[in-house]
């Protein structure tokens, strides 16, 4: 089916249909270019980005001083448990 047809000078004639067609297709167009929600989404992605970049280099640089107080706990637990510092308590019977 045909929207609208031809003229004998090879012009398109515009029936009422075409221009309705026209009219719905031009408001989608504009809707279209104003609608802004693209560009959110491509804010929040960047600043997600961001974020997990952010908390990847505090994890690299808080990561050894973590290492190092673990292995100082650990010292001292074994310490503990082996007698060095259970040495100094003593039970009452």
């Amino acid at each position: 089916m045909s929207l609208g047809g031809k003229s004998p000078q090879g012009k398109l004639i515009e029936t009422p249909k075409l221009k309705l067609e026209i009219t719905i297709m031009t408001a989608l167009i504009k809707n279209f270019a104003k609608s802004e929600s693209g560009a959110v989404t491509v804010d929040w992605v960047v600043l997600t980005a961001a974020i997990v970049g952010l908390g990847l280099a505090v994890m690299a640089v808080v990561s050894n001083g973590i290492n190092d107080v673990a292995n100082d706990i650990n010292t001292a637990l074994e310490d503990t448990a082996t007698g060095t510092a259970a040495a100094a308590i003593t039970l009452d019977p």
